[in-house]
């Protein structure tokens, strides 16, 4: 699958902001994936090709970095639920002539998809909420979040944890024993926001409470929440679900947060039928996989002749070359082998 460009469209107060546009059905979506990650990262990793894809076959799917955030300009305190981000989202849906689209946002973005529905309904044909909240931080009125006392240590830990590999326990358990998805996390998270700015924005989004809006929503709304999402538990999608007008809920099994990790299909199936009636499914596909593994010929004779500083310098070169085929072909390396990779591919002839 060709990789969609990412273009540039100008806020009204002039900020660049970053968005590309997959898919070709025949309704519009705008996906706020509320994370860290770069659109431009996203495309790297195949749980999210996969639902980008199946999103596609019944949508045109308009995803964005929010301002500040991978590589969209601005303050990244500005894209928080209000005003701003309201214009910057409208700037977008006049670059790609969407008039009223479903928006879908998840996780930090929660707080403005549901800003924009309620202050902007004409402009939003449906809402769809995945592992995402109101509010985030405990009261007496509301049980769900982090503790006001123990904020300060969760900002702490967040920072401590952020661009490492440690962030997978806590986003994404299930993958948990993938070395290179881990990898590939802690980059990602890196190239999207500093520890210092994620722990500033995570708690002021937190603290932010935009639940005096949910009964303003009038739009059609799912809520979809993993129930052992470790990150943020399903309460607080069980209490968007009670408080928005009509909402249904729908809780999905799993541990993840990320909303591209574990069984994807099924929370398309849900978004599907939601905005259009039916599931196409997935379960008619027939997923193929091809195996590749390589090996360097009479590598040992090879290494006693040149000598190990040379035949580092050889097998530097030698992975660099694999991982580079890999890219270009969309093959995803499992694991090195000393003189070799093992690699899988959804197509024989990529592989």
């Amino acid at each position: 699958m060709t990789v969609p460009e990412t273009r540039y469209t100008r806020s009204a107060d002039g900020t660049n902001l970053a968005y590309l546009v997959s898919g070709d059905g025949p309704s519009d979506l705008v996906f706020l994936h509320g994370h860290a990650i770069p659109i431009d990262l996203l495309s790297e990793d195949p749980g999210f090709i996969r639902l980008r894809k199946r999103l596609g076959t019944f949508s045109r799917t308009v995803w964005l970095d929010r301002r500040g955030w991978g590589a969209s300009e601005g303050d990244p305190q500005d894209s928080l639920a209000g005003e701003i981000s309201d214009a910057d989202l409208t700037a977008v849906l006049h670059a790609v002539g969407s008039e009223r689209p479903a928006l879908v946002a998840g996780a930090a973005t929660g707080p403005n998809a549901i800003h924009f529905s309620a202050t902007h309904p004409d402009r939003v044909s449906a809402l769809v909420l995945v592992n995402t909240y109101a509010h985030y931080v405990q009261a007496d009125d509301y049980p769900w979040g982090v503790p006001p006392e123990s904020l300060d240590q969760f900002v702490a830990d967040l920072k401590e944890r952020w661009g490492t590999g440690a962030m997978v326990e806590l986003f994404a358990p299930s993958r948990v024993g993938d070395e290179r998805f881990r990898a590939w996390l802690a980059r990602s998270a890196r190239f999207g926001a500093g520890p210092d700015l994620v722990a500033e924005i995570v708690r002021t989004v937190y603290e932010a409470d935009v639940r005096p809006l949910l009964p303003a929503i009038s739009v059609p709304t799912l809520v979809v929440h993993r129930e052992g999402n470790r990150y943020v538990h399903l309460g607080a999608g069980q209490y968007l679900a009670e408080h928005i007008p009509g909402a249904r809920l729908v809780v999905l099994p799993g541990d993840d947060h990320l909303f591209f990790v574990g069984d994807t299909d099924a929370l398309v199936d849900e978004i599907e039928e939601f905005l259009t009636g039916a599931r196409s499914g997935a379960e008619a596909d027939v997923l193929t996989m091809t195996i590749l593994f390589t090996d360097i010929v009479a590598s040992t004779e090879h290494q006693s002749r040149v000598g190990a500083r040379e035949w580092s310098r050889l097998t530097d070169r030698h992975d660099a070359m694999v991982r580079a085929a890999l890219g270009r072909h969309r093959g995803h390396e499992v694991k090195t082998t000393g003189d070799g990779f093992l690699a899988t591919f959804d197509a024989t002839g990529r592989a």
